[in-house]
Protein backbone atom coordinates (compact mmCIF):
# COMPACT_ATOMS: atom_id res chain seq x y z
CA UNK A 1 0.00 0.00 0.00
CA UNK A 2 1.18 3.35 -1.09
CA UNK A 3 0.03 6.84 -1.70
CA UNK A 4 -3.35 6.48 -0.96
CA UNK A 5 -5.67 9.06 -1.17
CA UNK A 6 -7.99 9.71 2.22
CA UNK A 7 -10.89 12.09 2.60
CA UNK A 8 -11.70 13.15 6.04
CA UNK A 9 -14.58 14.34 6.90
CA UNK A 10 -15.32 15.93 10.22
CA UNK A 11 -16.30 19.76 11.28
CA UNK A 12 -14.32 19.24 14.45
CA UNK A 13 -10.90 20.89 13.29
CA UNK A 14 -8.77 18.56 16.34
CA UNK A 15 -10.15 15.72 14.93
CA UNK A 16 -9.45 16.53 11.25
CA UNK A 17 -5.82 17.51 12.27
CA UNK A 18 -5.09 14.35 14.07
CA UNK A 19 -6.35 12.10 11.69
CA UNK A 20 -4.79 14.24 8.77
CA UNK A 21 -1.41 13.19 10.97
CA UNK A 22 -1.61 9.57 11.19
CA UNK A 23 -2.63 9.28 7.87
CA UNK A 24 0.60 10.77 6.54
CA UNK A 25 2.40 9.58 8.68
CA UNK A 26 1.18 6.21 7.07
CA UNK A 27 2.02 7.55 3.84
CA UNK A 28 -1.02 8.31 2.87
CA UNK A 29 -2.43 11.59 0.99
CA UNK A 30 -5.14 13.16 2.76
CA UNK A 31 -7.45 15.64 2.00
CA UNK A 32 -9.82 17.20 4.67
CA UNK A 33 -13.27 18.50 4.38
CA UNK A 34 -14.98 20.36 7.01
CA UNK A 35 -18.40 20.48 6.53
CA UNK A 36 -21.01 18.20 4.55
CA UNK A 37 -21.08 20.72 1.10
CA UNK A 38 -17.32 20.78 1.13
CA UNK A 39 -17.11 16.86 1.14
CA UNK A 40 -19.24 16.30 -1.70
CA UNK A 41 -17.78 19.01 -3.78
CA UNK A 42 -14.29 16.92 -3.16
CA UNK A 43 -16.13 13.63 -4.04
CA UNK A 44 -17.69 15.07 -7.37
CA UNK A 45 -14.08 16.74 -8.15
CA UNK A 46 -11.52 13.71 -7.49
CA UNK A 47 -11.00 9.85 -6.67
CA UNK A 48 -10.29 8.61 -3.36
CA UNK A 49 -9.58 5.22 -1.81
CA UNK A 50 -11.48 5.81 1.32
CA UNK A 51 -13.91 7.99 3.10
CA UNK A 52 -13.34 8.58 6.75
CA UNK A 53 -17.03 10.29 7.42
CA UNK A 54 -18.13 11.87 11.02
CA UNK A 55 -21.84 11.00 11.57
CA UNK A 56 -22.35 14.36 13.62
CA UNK A 57 -21.69 17.46 12.07
CA UNK A 58 -24.12 20.50 11.80
CA UNK A 59 -24.83 21.56 7.92
CA UNK A 60 -25.08 17.93 7.06
CA UNK A 61 -25.14 15.01 8.92
CA UNK A 62 -22.61 12.24 7.77
CA UNK A 63 -25.77 9.50 7.16
CA UNK A 64 -27.03 12.36 4.56
CA UNK A 65 -23.74 12.41 2.64
CA UNK A 66 -23.51 8.84 3.11
CA UNK A 67 -27.35 8.73 1.05
CA UNK A 68 -25.89 11.44 -1.81
CA UNK A 69 -22.49 9.75 -2.23
CA UNK A 70 -24.39 6.12 -3.00
CA UNK A 71 -27.57 7.50 -4.55
CA UNK A 72 -24.66 8.68 -7.29
CA UNK A 73 -23.28 4.99 -7.63
CA UNK A 74 -19.83 6.51 -5.83
CA UNK A 75 -18.73 3.11 -4.24
CA UNK A 76 -15.89 4.59 -2.60
CA UNK A 77 -15.65 2.70 0.84
CA UNK A 78 -16.26 5.01 3.54
CA UNK A 79 -15.37 4.38 7.38
CA UNK A 80 -17.88 6.27 9.54
CA UNK A 81 -16.93 7.68 13.23
CA UNK A 82 -19.45 8.19 15.78
CA UNK A 83 -19.78 9.67 19.00
CA UNK A 84 -23.04 7.49 19.09
CA UNK A 85 -22.45 4.50 20.75
CA UNK A 86 -26.35 2.85 19.94
CA UNK A 87 -26.17 -0.67 18.07
CA UNK A 88 -28.81 1.09 15.96
CA UNK A 89 -26.89 4.17 15.22
CA UNK A 90 -24.76 1.73 13.25
CA UNK A 91 -26.91 -0.96 12.06
CA UNK A 92 -28.07 2.14 10.19
CA UNK A 93 -24.61 3.53 9.17
CA UNK A 94 -23.59 0.07 7.68
CA UNK A 95 -27.22 -0.75 6.32
CA UNK A 96 -26.67 2.78 4.39
CA UNK A 97 -23.79 1.49 2.65
CA UNK A 98 -20.71 2.44 4.51
CA UNK A 99 -18.35 -0.04 4.79
CA UNK A 100 -17.07 -0.06 8.50
CA UNK A 101 -18.60 1.92 11.12
CA UNK A 102 -16.00 3.30 14.35
CA UNK A 103 -17.26 4.51 17.62
CA UNK A 104 -15.71 7.74 19.50
CA UNK A 105 -12.90 7.33 21.68
CA UNK A 106 -11.01 5.76 19.69
CA UNK A 107 -7.46 4.20 19.33
CA UNK A 108 -5.85 5.71 16.26
CA UNK A 109 -4.07 2.26 15.89
CA UNK A 110 -7.12 0.77 15.36
CA UNK A 111 -8.30 3.38 13.22
CA UNK A 112 -5.00 3.07 11.03
CA UNK A 113 -5.93 -0.87 10.41
CA UNK A 114 -9.36 -0.52 9.63
CA UNK A 115 -8.59 1.92 7.42
CA UNK A 116 -5.38 -0.18 5.96
CA UNK A 117 -7.95 -3.05 5.41
CA UNK A 118 -10.93 -1.37 3.45
CA UNK A 119 -8.50 0.02 1.25
CA UNK A 120 -6.85 -3.54 0.40
CA UNK A 121 -10.09 -5.23 0.37
CA UNK A 122 -11.73 -2.82 -2.40
CA UNK A 123 -8.45 -2.93 -4.10
CA UNK A 124 -8.37 -6.72 -4.36
CA UNK A 125 -11.97 -6.54 -5.36
CA UNK A 126 -11.28 -4.31 -8.16
CA UNK A 127 -8.53 -5.85 -9.42
CA UNK A 128 -10.65 -8.89 -9.11
CA UNK A 129 -13.41 -7.62 -10.44
CA UNK A 130 -11.29 -5.74 -13.74
CA UNK A 131 -13.91 -2.57 -13.40
CA UNK A 132 -11.18 -0.01 -14.58
CA UNK A 133 -10.07 0.25 -18.41
CA UNK A 134 -6.57 2.26 -18.84
CA UNK A 135 -6.90 4.55 -22.38
CA UNK A 136 -3.50 6.92 -22.23
CA UNK A 137 -4.96 9.85 -19.70
CA UNK A 138 -7.86 7.96 -19.22
CA UNK A 139 -9.70 6.11 -16.71
CA UNK A 140 -12.89 4.45 -16.85
CA UNK A 141 -14.14 3.11 -13.82
CA UNK A 142 -17.34 0.75 -15.28
CA UNK A 143 -18.71 -0.10 -11.45
CA UNK A 144 -19.54 3.19 -10.39
CA UNK A 145 -19.43 4.28 -13.71
CA UNK A 146 -16.75 7.87 -13.15
CA UNK A 147 -14.48 8.40 -15.65
CA UNK A 148 -11.33 10.59 -14.88
CA UNK A 149 -8.82 12.28 -17.67
CA UNK A 150 -6.16 13.57 -16.30
CA UNK A 151 -7.42 13.32 -12.32
CA UNK A 152 -11.14 15.48 -13.39
CA UNK A 153 -14.49 13.91 -13.28
CA UNK A 154 -15.98 13.46 -16.94
CA UNK A 155 -19.45 12.70 -17.56
CA UNK A 156 -19.87 9.03 -18.37
CA UNK A 157 -23.44 7.95 -19.58
CA UNK A 158 -24.26 3.92 -20.47
CA UNK A 159 -25.67 3.19 -23.83
CA UNK A 160 -28.75 0.94 -24.04
CA UNK A 161 -29.01 0.52 -27.72
CA UNK A 162 -30.22 -2.84 -28.97
CA UNK A 163 -28.20 -1.96 -32.20
CA UNK A 164 -24.99 -1.61 -30.06
CA UNK A 165 -22.27 -3.85 -32.36
CA UNK A 166 -24.01 -1.44 -35.02
CA UNK A 167 -23.41 1.72 -32.62
CA UNK A 168 -19.79 0.30 -31.85
CA UNK A 169 -19.19 -0.15 -35.84
CA UNK A 170 -20.30 3.99 -36.80
CA UNK A 171 -20.09 5.80 -33.40
CA UNK A 172 -18.70 8.38 -35.39
CA UNK A 173 -21.19 9.49 -37.01
CA UNK A 174 -23.39 9.50 -34.21
CA UNK A 175 -22.15 10.85 -31.30
CA UNK A 176 -20.42 14.70 -30.98
CA UNK A 177 -16.44 14.98 -32.19
CA UNK A 178 -15.79 15.84 -28.27
CA UNK A 179 -16.90 11.83 -26.80
CA UNK A 180 -15.36 8.67 -26.07
CA UNK A 181 -16.37 4.91 -26.31
CA UNK A 182 -15.64 2.63 -24.57
CA UNK A 183 -17.05 -0.95 -24.74
CA UNK A 184 -17.09 -4.17 -22.26
CA UNK A 185 -18.60 -7.28 -23.31
CA UNK A 186 -22.22 -6.04 -24.57
CA UNK A 187 -22.38 -3.12 -22.76
CA UNK A 188 -21.34 0.35 -24.19
CA UNK A 189 -20.89 3.59 -22.37
CA UNK A 190 -20.02 7.14 -24.01
CA UNK A 191 -18.75 10.11 -22.44
CA UNK A 192 -19.09 13.43 -23.35
CA UNK A 193 -15.33 15.01 -22.61
CA UNK A 194 -16.09 19.24 -21.26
Amino acid sequence: MANEKILVVDDELPIRLALKTAFLREGMQVQEASCGKEALEALKGDHYDLVVLDVMMEDMDGYTILQKLRAAEDMTPVLMLSGKQEEMDQILGLGMGADDYLTKPFHLSVLIQKVKALIRRNSIYSQNHKNQIMEGVFRFDLMSLRHLRERKNCSLRQGSCPYSAFLWNIREEYLPKSSYIIRSGMRIWWMIIL
